[in-house]
């Protein structure tokens, strides 16, 4: 019983994790400069990948955890807090491929000089630095559980 919960406490701090790098990525898509002040491909584009994303992302990279149960507990909070950043840059690869904004439409300039092309690039950037920090982040934050839980087992036997 004892594992089962430290288990869902290192999936609940990698998938809240998950979600929060989910809702930072929607909101540089809906709501930040420049992919709200783009015409081509139209901001009404991007806000859709980031409303897509948002729950597609976060969902598959909690999922992930259970894929990788063999590994060291440590570790989970670390898998969907890398993952959820590149499944939203998966989402946004998918709908940009899917789309007629292909070509000549993603190097039209537009203001400041940003083109669809990019917009896309600032996106990837994005999604690979929230990755890496993530990974970070979740692994500290698993070794520091993983630490409690050492520190809390080594004074309940010794109070025996």
């Amino acid at each position: 019983m004892k594992d089962k919960l430290l288990f869902m406490l290192y999936v609940a701090i990698g998938g809240l994790g998950a979600i929060c790098q989910a809702m930072w990525l929607r909101n540089d898509l809906v709501h930040s400069y420049p992919f709200k002040m783009m015409n081509m491909p139209p901001y009404q584009f991007y806000a859709q990948i980031g409303e897509v994303g948002a729950i597609i992302s976060p969902a598959i990279a909690i999922t992930l955890v259970f894929l990788f149960i063999s590994v060291r507990r440590y570790l989970i909070p670390a898998i969907p807090v890398m993952a959820c950043p590149l499944l939203f840059w998966l989402v946004f690869e998918y709908f940009t491929w899917a789309s007629p904004y292909h070509g000549a439409v993603m190097i039209q300039p537009q203001f400041d000089g940003y083109t669809g092309e990019t917009a896309r690039q600032l996106f990837i950037r994005a999604s690979l630095i929230l990755s890496v920090v993530g990974l970070v982040i979740g692994f500290v934050c698993g070794a520091m559980v993983s630490l409690a839980e050492n520190v809390l087992n080594k004074f309940g036997q010794e109070a025996i």
